[in-house]
C-alpha cells in the first residue's frame, strides 16, 4: 500500500500495511506509540493519518549504521569501523519481532475463547510451537520474547485445565 500523507486510514489498513493483526496496531495506539484521531461520540472510530503511519514505520525502522548489531546485518563478515559501504540491514528481527507481537495478542485471544473452541485452541497451539521458535530464535528483543513465552504458557495452561 502506498500511504499517502494527507489521507485518513482505517485501522484494519494500517494493520494490512503492516502484515499484523488490528490488534497489534489497537495496542501501539493505546502506548502511544501510534497517533491516532478518535471520531465521533461513545465508542466512535479511530482513524490513522498517513502522516502517523509513516512516523510508525520509521519508528520501526532499523537503527543507523553507527548504533547497529552487527549480528543484524545480512553482511556476515561486515566490520562497521573499517567497511566504508553502506551497511544493508536484515529484515529478519525487525520482521520477527512484528511476527511475534501479532501472534502474542492471537495466543491471548485463544485462551480467551479455549472453552467455546477447544479443539481451535489446541490446534492453534500445536502450529504455534511447530512453526514459531526458528521465529523466536530470530527476534532479539528479549521483551518481545518473554511477552511470547507467557502468552504461550497462558494458552497451555487453559487449556489443561479445560481438560
Amino acid at each position: 500500500m502506498q500511504v499517502e500523507r494527507t489521507r485518513m486510514y482505517r485501522v484494519s489498513e494500517v494493520a494490512g500495511h503492516f502484515e499484523v493483526s488490528a490488534a497489534t496496531i489497537y495496542r501501539a495506539i493505546e502506548s502511544g506509540q501510534l497517533d491516532a484521531l478518535k471520531l465521533g461520540t461513545g465508542r466512535g472510530t479511530l482513524r490513522v493519518t498517513g502522516a502517523a503511519v509513516l512516523a510508525f514505520a520509521l519508528a520501526c525502522a532499523p537503527a543507523p549504521a553507527a548504533v547497529a548489531d552487527p549480528k543484524c546485518l545480512k553482511a556476515t563478515n561486515f566490520d562497521p569501523t573499517t567497511d566504508t559501504g553502506a551497511p544493508v540491514y536484515c529484515d529478519s528481527c525487525h520482521q520477527a519481532r512484528l511476527k511475534l507481537l501479532d501472534r502474542t495478542d492471537n495466543l491471548q485471544d485463544t485462551a480467551r475463547i479455549v472453552a467455546a473452541r477447544r479443539e481451535f485452541a489446541e490446534r492453534y497451539l500445536r502450529k504455534t510451537r511447530r512453526e514459531f521458535p526458528p521465529l523466536r530464535e530470530a527476534c532479539r528483543n528479549p521483551y518481545v520474547r518473554r511477552v511470547f513465552d507467557e502468552r504461550l504458557a497462558l494458552l497451555e495452561k487453559t487449556i489443561e485445565k479445560k481438560r
